[in-house]
C-alpha cells in the first residue's frame, strides 16, 4: 500500500468497524432483552449495563468508583445498583468499616452466558452466509480483531468461550 492509499484505507477501515459496532450494538440490545425476559429479570437500563459490565470485568467497586467510571451522579448509580440488587445481578459486600463494595453475582454470569451463546449463534449464522474468501480473510484477521477489542477496553474478549 502506498502512502497515497493509506488515508483512504484507514478511513474505510474506521467506517467499516464503526458500522460493525453499530450492528453489534443492535444485536446485543436484542440479545440482552431476550436474556432478561427468559431470566425473569426486569429490563436493565443502559447505565445498569455499563455498571454491571464494569463489575464483571473489574470487581469489586464502591458507589463512588462506579460513579466516576460511568461519569454519572452517585444518585443515578445508586438507583441502578438497587435495581440490579433486586434482580439478583449485583450484591453489596462490606469492606473496610463503613465501606460498601459491589460485585456481580452468579445470576449475572448466567444471564451474560446465555446472552453470549445467543449472540454467538447469530454470529455463526452470519459467518455461514459469507463467501469462503471473506471468511478466510476474517479468520486471518482474528488476532488483529482481538487486539482492536482489547485496545477498545474489552480485555476478556479473546479466549472467552461462547
Amino acid at each position: 500500500m502506498t502512502g497515497d492509499e493509506r488515508p483512504d484505507a484507514a478511513r474505510d477501515l474506521v467506517r467499516a468497524v464503526v458500522d460493525l459496532a453499530e450492528i453489534i450494538d443492535q444485536v446485543n440490545h436484542h440479545v440482552r432483552r431476550e436474556a432478561e425476559r427468559r431470566g425473569g429479570i426486569e429490563p436493565v437500563p443502559q447505565l445498569g449495563v455499563v455498571v454491571l459490565m464494569h463489575l464483571m470485568r473489574r470487581p469489586p467497586a464502591t458507589l463512588k468508583e462506579l460513579a466516576a467510571v460511568t461519569d454519572h451522579p452517585t444518585t443515578a448509580v445508586r438507583q441502578v445498583l438497587h435495581q440490579l440488587e433486586r434482580s439478583h445481578l449485583v450484591r453489596a459486600e462490606t469492606g473496610r468499616p463503613g465501606e460498601v463494595r459491589y460485585v456481580a453475582t452468579a445470576v449475572a454470569d448466567e444471564v451474560r452466558g446465555r446472552a453470549r451463546e445467543q449472540g454467538a449463534r447469530r454470529v455463526r449464522y452470519a459467518l455461514s452466509t459469507l463467501s469462503a474468501a471473506d471468511l478466510a480473510q476474517l479468520v486471518e484477521a482474528r488476532e488483529a480483531i482481538g487486539a482492536l477489542a482489547r485496545a477498545l477496553g474489552f480485555r476478556e474478549v479473546v479466549g472467552t468461550p461462547v
